[in-house]
């Protein structure tokens, strides 16, 4: 399964340095799904995989694979790729 996520603790950060961004959190929130609740996806529909797409944050240092993986850890306990620019997964 892909599927896009955002980390919560991220989006603050995202959106205090974002000029003129006074709906931008609220856009976030309600459009993009936690990286627990794509966990949580993923388990309830039983798929081999999980693959983490569209991040958000996407380009900030200081959220690194490990804050997915403890996120996404919480509900899910199968394979997981997080997403990348360029990534390529081959379809069997």
């Amino acid at each position: 399964m892909v599927h896009e996520a955002m980390l919560i603790a991220g989006i603050d950060k995202l959106v205090a340095r974002t000029p003129g961004a006074n709906r931008l959190r609220e856009h976030l929130i309600a459009s993009h799904t936690p990286a627990e609740d794509a966990g949580r996806i993923a388990s309830s529909a039983k798929v081999g995989t999980l693959v983490l797409n569209h991040l958000v944050p996407a380009d900030d240092p200081e959220f690194a694979e490990r804050d997915w993986l403890r996120e996404v850890s919480q509900t899910w306990s199968g394979p997981i790729t997080i997403g990348s620019d360029g990534l390529r997964i081959p379809i069997c």
